[in-house]
């Protein structure tokens, strides 16, 4: 039986090891990882010898966190350019 995983977080990655050394042993396992978190070298190493084969193609947490960070900055460029027209106490 072939079985296809399109993983995009660590846990999903954890469970899909777990399942094709156990349940799935006998099949031929591949992988689309979904880069949405840093990978070492051994990782890589890792999955490549326990999947058939592995796609490794670009996450969209990487843009989403750019995105949150500029956000922020002008969030607090707003917060700092406030005037205080009166004090309360």
């Amino acid at each position: 039986m072939k079985n296809l995983f399109v993983i995009h977080t660590q846990y999903s990655l954890v469970l899909s090891l777990g399942i094709i050394k156990n349940r799935f042993s006998n099949n031929n396992n591949d992988l689309i990882l979904f880069e949405d978190f840093k990978l070492t070298e051994d990782i890589t190493t890792t999955l490549q010898d326990n999947f058939n084969s592995v796609l490794f193609r670009p996450g969209q947490i990487y843009l989403k966190n750019k995105s949150l960070d500029l956000a922020a900055e002008q969030y607090k460029t707003q917060q700092t350019n406030i005037e205080i027209d009166r004090r309360l106490g």
